[in-house]
């Protein structure tokens, strides 16, 4: 198995897990690489050069290859964060807009315009939901051109959302974790968890994990979110 690392250049390792011996360097962006996302047949890259690149993973024996087989074009600005799922391709961008494409032919499909920085996004099925500078959240329904409507967030900035079910979590810059109800878009709890800005978000089986600037990661059991969560340092 493999991870990959981008350190804000413009190339992307492939590293060992077990080892941590580097495996290969994919080359091709021509400016910072932002984002990267991966399964067992592809590899996504996005860059502030404004495109997003797709490489197909194959292994030759223990050595994992990775040839480039598409670069999609079409953001007017550097892209700063992607998702995809079996169906479609998200990618956002400086030029504030969100792009859906296909994940299948890579064909363009849909340009949302936010009319918003977005630093963040995810998505389950046609919902999508952006944070933005302006100290907001954007629901997006991807099948649409424009935002259906936005929650402001108070005085601070979301940085990771993550999407499960009928509700969502935001980690933000004072180091909160916040669960709200998706179509009430009620705030449910807060849950005071790191000392600095949270970086990431992830959950899985009843589990949340979250990590931070604080150079903590934590993990919650969703069931019982006010009780105190296992800490990593």
């Amino acid at each position: 198995s493999c991870g990959i690392n981008a350190e804000y250049g413009n190339t992307v390792k492939v590293f060992c897990i077990s080892t941590l011996a580097c495996k290969c360097v994919l080359t091709g962006h021509s400016d910072s690489v932002t984002r990267v996302l991966f399964n067992k047949k592809h590899l996504l890259s996005t860059s502030l050069d404004k495109s997003i690149r797709v490489y197909h993973a194959c292994e030759e024996g223990s050595v994992p290859r990775y040839s480039c087989e598409h670069v999609l074009l079409g953001h007017e600005a550097g892209v700063t964060h992607a998702d995809m799922d079996d169906d479609v391709i998200l990618s956002a961008s400086l030029d504030r807009t969100i792009r859906v494409w296909c994940a299948s032919f890579y064909n363009p499909v849909r340009v949302i315009h936010c009319d918003r920085d977005i630093l963040h996004f995810t998505f389950d099925g046609n919902m999508v939901i952006a944070s933005t500078e302006q100290k907001e959240l954007l629901f997006v329904d991807r099948t649409k051109q424009v935002p259906s409507h936005s929650l402001p967030t108070g005085d601070v900035i979301v940085d990771y959302i993550w999407l499960y079910g009928s509700r969502f979590i935001t980690g933000d810059r004072s180091g909160l974790l916040k669960e709200w109800d998706l179509p009430s878009g009620t705030l449910l709890r807060i849950l005071h968890c790191h000392l600095a800005p949270v970086t990431c978000i992830q959950a899985n089986r009843g589990t949340i994990i979250s990590s931070s600037v604080d150079t903590t990661v934590k993990i919650w059991h969703l069931a019982k979110l006010e009780s105190e969560p296992t800490v990593l340092n």
